[in-house]
């Protein structure tokens, strides 16, 4: 019976989160970003801004994009005072990245920006579909939250 349902519901999240990706965050305009930065690097930013502290390997791995790759990502976002660059008190040879005042404004600052276009294409919907909405997002958050990382 749990197999039934862990099926159920892993096909349910394999389907919803990238519908809910497309419809609702795919389409932030990131046109008039401050200091032009691609979609990468604010998910580079917003990870540091949970995390607050982590390493190149760290992000790489948490945001499936190889090393390489994250290097530039990274160096746009020094560039631009959002994050630096610290070596790690523990180990010399290991370079901690950290989101800086001014990332932690910008990210706030996107984060309502993202709040204000959800609540733009959520104004389609009617009441009783956002009542039974708001009653999903708390369970699917409530139980989330439990669910071992």
């Amino acid at each position: 019976m749990n197999a039934e349902i862990m099926d159920t519901i892993s096909e349910s999240f394999v389907t919803v989160v990238p519908l809910l990706k497309k419809k609702l965050f795919r389409t932030f305009p990131i046109d008039n970003m401050p200091y032009q930065l691609s979609r990468s690097n604010l998910e580079v930013l917003f990870a540091l801004y949970e995390s607050r502290t982590s390493t190149v390997s760290e992000l790489s791995n948490l945001m499936h994009i190889s090393r390489p790759n994250m290097t530039p990502l990274v160096d746009k976002l020094v560039q631009h005072e959002l994050v630096d660059r610290r070596t790690s008190n523990e180990d010399r040879r290991v370079i901690q990245i950290r989101i800086t005042d001014a990332g932690d404004r910008l990210c706030k600052e996107m984060h309502e920006r993202l709040m204000n276009q959800i609540k733009s294409k959520l104004d389609s919907l009617e009441h009783d579909d956002l009542i039974e909405l708001q009653k999903c997002m708390v369970s699917l958050k409530s139980i989330a939250l439990k669910i071992n990382a």
